[in-house]
């Protein structure tokens, strides 16, 4: 049965407190739990970004509103965002009023190198999400992946490495044996991770078919 008020929580980090969202009504609710980091620590960090990176410290520490009408959403961009310790993660950036911008992510902080995937209750409240806000806002941009900028410089670096790898292995004379097979590996490895990095994050408008399977079957198991 569908939720009156669908709810997600999850926490980035160690320093990052856990975000709950819900949708009620016309508005989109986030509140903040009481665990993260001491708001002495994150003060200090926001004061030492001020000085080293005012741009970054804009970027990251702008204030998501408490409450947010789905009408005031101007973007949804929906991307596969892994970590070396967290693999498996999805993430939702929404673009608010006055320039803010706020991730939701599928999974949720436990301990270090713990996180606890959500993936069913992320995809149900982006699904619920979508539907609100498109609704509301009509003219709203939804996308999935990365944008064309970062996508390029991504892969762009990526590719060096794989190629400065490659590089690396010949000028060793192309090692044999166990230590042979076990570069090889390790370079099938890198670029098997890449491709699917780079397949599942390539830059397209909407939503794709994939997320849209996604999203469809958290509809249907509303139900």
């Amino acid at each position: 049965m569908a939720e009156d008020h669908p709810r997600h929580s999850s926490r980035s980090g160690i320093l990052e407190p856990t975000r709950h969202w819900s949708l009620t009504g016309d508005d989109l609710v986030m509140t903040e739990g009481s665990d993260g980091a001491r708001p002495a620590t994150r003060r200090a960090i926001g004061f030492a970004l001020r000085l080293l990176a005012p741009f970054l410290h804009q970027r990251l520490l702008d204030r998501w509103p408490a409450t947010v009408r789905f009408r005031d959403i101007r973007a949804i961009r929906l991307r596969f965002d892994p970590t070396r310790v967290d693999p498996d993660r999805w993430s939702c950036a929404l673009d608010g009023p006055a320039r803010t911008r706020v991730v939701i992510f599928s999974t949720s902080y436990k301990g270090l190198a713990d996180f606890e995937d959500r993936g069913p209750a992320f995809w149900r409240f982006v699904r619920a999400l979508t539907d609100r806000v498109t609704q509301a806002n009509p003219a709203v941009r939804l996308a999935t992946g990365l944008s064309r900028l970062a996508f390029a410089v991504q892969m762009g670096v990526a590719g060096a490495a794989v190629v400065l790898l490659c590089a690396l292995y010949f000028m060793l004379g192309g090692p044999t044996g166990v230590s042979g097979a076990l570069s090889l590996g390790a370079i099938g490895a890198v670029l098997v991770l890449l491709l699917r990095y780079g397949w599942a994050n390539r830059p397209r408008p909407g939503i794709d078919e994939a997320s849209q399977e996604r999203l469809d079957r958290a509809r249907m198991e509303e139900f």
